[in-house]
């Protein structure tokens, strides 16, 4: 028998370098994904158990134990996890699915927050858009009954007439207006001409006021004797040359309030008027 038949039968056998590091890589990646399930396990849980217990009310004290449950619910997945790919992970099938379920976790974890914010975004935005509704529901609703009471009481008069609180200075094109009072006003002013055909029975034409830091304004706020000038739009500036001038002193309750009679008919404004 030769030396090299006596290594092969009795002898020392070598050490598989190869086989080690593809052992050790198996092993490597089967704790990767097995982390990977218990990361995307207790993520889950607390998510879950957080949106029950409304953890984000802002007065909730229960994340914190959510999270220790989380967290105790990721170390059983890890275990788990790991344990099933020890036992059965030898088989080709069975490994290959329990790659497929890591992977899945993997993407959910990685997926899941941010489809959960951009659906808590979508249902911030539109809890704000009901809010706002609700509000703006709520501001012309009082509005409305702020402009009935003032119709029903003497705080108005015919187009032309002057609000007792001011002075007008009329040259049929511009009016020079002067508050009189010791209180702020806000003065919107509009020449008019009756017409039964136009939709509110009026053809308006806007006069606006330049700012004290710059633009131009159809409403304004008139500073207790301040004297502001309005002039018509251009457009329409000479066809209603000496037309009479639709006063508007206040929008809501929170002004001092007088509307010319004509003014009721569109009670939200001539602003955007050109004239026809």
């Amino acid at each position: 028998m030769s030396e090299n038949d006596g290594n092969q039968s009795g002898g020392p056998r070598r050490f598989d370098v190869r086989a080690f590091l593809r052992a050790a890589l198996r092993v490597l990646i089967e704790i990767v994904l097995s982390l990977a399930v218990g990361c995307a396990a207790a993520y889950q849980t607390f998510v879950i158990a957080c949106d029950a217990a409304k953890c984000n009310s802002g007065t909730n004290t229960a994340a914190i134990p959510i999270m220790l449950l989380a967290a105790v619910v990721g170390v059983v997945a890890v275990g788990v996890y790991f344990l099933i790919y020890r036992i059965k992970g030898r088989v080709l099938r069975v490994r290959h699915a329990l790659d497929a379920v890591a992977i899945v976790a993997v993407l959910v974890l990685l997926v899941y927050p941010l489809v959960q914010t951009e659906l808590r975004e979508r249902a911030r935005q539109e809890q704000f858009r009901a809010q706002q509704k609700a509000a703006d529901d709520k501001y012309q609703a009082a509005r409305l009954a702020w402009i009935a009471k003032l119709r029903a009481s003497d705080a108005h008069g015919p187009p032309g007439a002057v609000p007792p609180m001011l002075k007008a200075e009329d040259d049929g094109i511009k009016v020079v207006v002067e508050n009189t009072t010791a209180k702020g006003l806000t003065v919107a002013l509009t020449r008019v001409i009756e017409q039964p055909s136009a939709p509110t029975g009026w053809r308006g034409c806007p006069m606006r006021t330049s700012g004290k830091t710059g633009g131009t304004y159809h409403s304004y706020w008139v500073g207790p004797g301040e004297r502001i000038t309005y002039e018509p739009d251009a457009p329409c500036a000479e066809k209603f040359r000496g037309a009479a001038v639709e006063y508007r002193i206040g929008k809501d309750a929170r002004d001092i309030g007088w509307w010319s009679e004509s003014a009721f008919a569109a009670p939200n404004g001539r602003q955007n008027q050109t004239g026809d």
